[in-house]
């Protein structure tokens, strides 16, 4: 079983993510999330998408993958309220910070995966930016859920699919 199945088919577990999400970015960036929401669709890319903080779950022979896909104006907000200091310029150095959030999240979402029975194994974060984002388009996936956040300064959405090959 996927985290895509898991969550498809558990309500609950769709909630549980969320308010993680919310909790996270509320306790480290200090900025307001509020949830929109949730829908599936076909895996596509995201125009206002510029960064994605990705991690590969695996359970026996399935890999799941999560995302937390920032919009440029979101990043930077974000980053400055928890460092303190003004960002001039996304770098790879600093959009390692969407890894460390995505990671931050799956620790929360962990415990109650556990609970129900599912262990899984995480990769290191990825992390995606402007530049990179034809790699996430091809991603090889039937559809995924996305949990989309808004917040004063843009949107941001936190994705659950389950690759396929």
């Amino acid at each position: 079983m996927t985290l895509f199945d898991v969550v498809r088919s558990s309500p609950e577990m769709i909630q549980h993510i969320q308010e993680s999400v919310c909790k996270t970015l509320k306790i480290y960036a200090r900025s307001e999330i509020v949830p929109k929401s949730h829908f599936f669709k076909v895996h596509a890319g995201d125009s206002e998408i510029t960064i994605i903080g990705m991690l590969d779950l695996k359970e026996e022979n399935n890999t799941s993958v999560l995302s937390l896909g920032f919009a440029h104006a979101v990043f930077v907000k974000i980053y400055e309220n928890m460092f303190q200091e003004q960002l001039t310029e996304v770098s790879l150095e600093t959009a390692d910070l969407a890894g460390e959030l995505i990671n931050i999240v799956f620790q929360s979402i962990d415990p109650e995966l556990r609970k129900r029975g599912h262990r899984f194994e995480t990769s290191l974060p990825k992390v995606l930016t402007k530049s990179d984002l034809h790699r996430w388009v091809n991603i090889s996936a039937d559809q995924s859920l996305v949990l989309p956040f808004s917040t004063e300064y843009g949107d941001m959405l936190f994705e659950v699919f389950e690759t396929k090959g």
